[in-house]
């Protein structure tokens, strides 16, 4: 009989992709918060430019740029934790880690893609449970 209250285990390469890209979120993090920081300058610097009557076109510039890259970080950011709350599953009211089955095997199967290792395609054995149908309706 199968259970969707146990979780399952994640083999080796998953650790090591969820210990990975822990880091790699902290680092995004912290990277768009010193990019937010320098729009907020850059933008007292134009209205500031835009008072004087002074030429703003290489601080639009710097603006357009740093809007770009920190808009494709935090799409970044954005995609890593949804990987990793899939990979960790949510907390659940008693405690227990009830991670989305579906979500843990499309990720087993990025991961083993991403990483070279084939690792052969779970079919799903139990029908999704009801929390999980919610989820997808």
């Amino acid at each position: 009989m199968c259970s969707p209250e146990s979780p399952p285990d994640l083999n080796s390469d998953e650790i090591i992709f969820l210990r990975e890209n822990e880091d790699e979120m902290k680092r995004l993090a912290g990277l768009c918060e010193v990019q937010k920081h320098g729009m907020e300058d850059l933008e007292d610097e134009i209205a500031e430019a835009v008072n004087n009557g002074w030429d703003i076109t290489h601080e639009t510039a710097q603006m357009s740029q740093l809007s770009r890259e920190f808009n494709r970080n935090n799409a970044r950011l954005s995609v890593l934790r949804e990987q990793i709350f899939a990979l960790r599953g949510k907390q659940h009211e008693s405690g227990d880690i009830i991670p989305s089955r579906h979500m843990v095997l499309e990720l087993k199967s990025a991961i083993s893609s991403r990483m070279g290792s084939p690792i052969m395609k779970e079919s799903l054995r139990c029908p999704p449970s009801p929390a999980e149908s919610n989820m997808s309706n």
